[in-house]
């Protein structure tokens, strides 16, 4: 049995009290080695897979970035309701008549709109591909035995995907955790632990540039996006994160999703300096509702809030 530090067991008290008694799972990470610092629901974490919802939208803005389909200067305004090829996109609920959006704003707004957009431009694999490169669709090697590879689907071309609706995507929450790590660590897939570190599945590229549109537009979503009411932004950690929210295959009730990555303070913030992960998956649930589980686990991890 694997003895967990005095503040691993304090972030396993704090998640398993956060997610109370809701339908989900919280896993927590060191993004720096992949070591499991706190994990509520193993079986759901690891072996059940679903549509990540708007998680998948940082994966979106990588691919129309790396295509050449967008910029960090490509504005696109948000009709409300995106009139493309599927009709299974949701209207958008961030606050109507704002300017057009950037990649950085429509990350933090989650504008679907923007993203079908993207999606609608992207060569028909490409998203897929960058997702298997960050580990989507592939087993994390946290439980070789049981654990889930999730479902990715490739060479075919959905607007779905790139907002994370639909069956061709399907992620655990390990897997997304992962694959949020590299983000922002600089690229490292780590393999995760309970344990000892098992080091590093593969090494990607991150550029610069990519990692700051998309660290910007995850702060964008803590400070006055989709995660604004969770107060992260009061924390003495500097956090940016990214809600999701999916509807389940089959049926019709929504599932939550926020995947948030704590720094120190808003001066240290590459990728040697990202110090906590938290994943947070909740059913019958927004992405709202999962960022407001993850900020205890946040403030157990940094200390107090910043007074006003």
């Amino acid at each position: 049995m694997v003895m967990l530090a005095d503040q691993d067991v304090r972030l396993q008290s704090v998640a398993t009290s956060a997610l109370g008694t809701r339908e989900g799972a919280i896993v927590v990470i060191d993004p720096q080695t992949g070591h499991l610092r706190a994990v509520v629901n193993a079986p759901l974490a690891f072996q059940s897979a679903s549509p990540p919802g708007s998680t998948i939208k940082p994966f979106t803005t990588l691919a129309g970035l790396r295509s050449g389909v967008i910029t960090k200067d490509t504005r696109i305004r948000c009709a409300g309701k995106h009139k493309g090829d599927d009709d299974a996109i949701d209207a958008c609920s961030h606050p109507p008549n704002l300017d057009p959006f950037g990649p950085v704003e429509a990350l933090a707004y989650s504008c679907n709109h923007y993203f079908a957009t993207v999606g609608e431009r992207l060569e028909a694999d490409s998203l897929a591909h960058l997702l298997s490169v960050f580990g989507f669709g592939q087993a994390t090697g946290i439980d070789a035995e049981r654990e889930s590879t999730g479902v990715l689907a490739r060479g075919s071309r959905s607007s779905e995907s790139t907002i994370g609706e639909g069956p061709l995507v399907q992620v655990t929450p390990i897997q997304l955790a992962m694959a949020y790590a590299a983000l922002v660590n600089g690229g490292r897939l780590l393999i995760p632990t309970q344990g000892v570190a098992k080091g590093v599945r593969a090494q990607l590229r991150i550029e610069d540039q990519e990692r700051s549109i998309l660290m910007a537009g995850m702060r964008g979503a803590v400070i006055y996006g989709t995660a604004e009411k969770a107060d992260l932004a009061s924390l003495s950690a500097y956090v940016v994160g990214k809600t999701g929210t999916s509807t389940q295959l089959q049926g019709f009730r929504s599932q939550g999703w926020f995947v948030g990555v704590a720094f120190q303070d808003d001066k240290q913030t590459g990728p040697w300096d990202a110090q906590l992960l938290v994943v947070v998956f909740m059913k019958k649930a927004h992405g709202s509702e999962a960022a407001e589980v993850a900020a205890p686990i946040f403030e157990a991890f940094a200390g107090p809030r910043n007074k006003a």
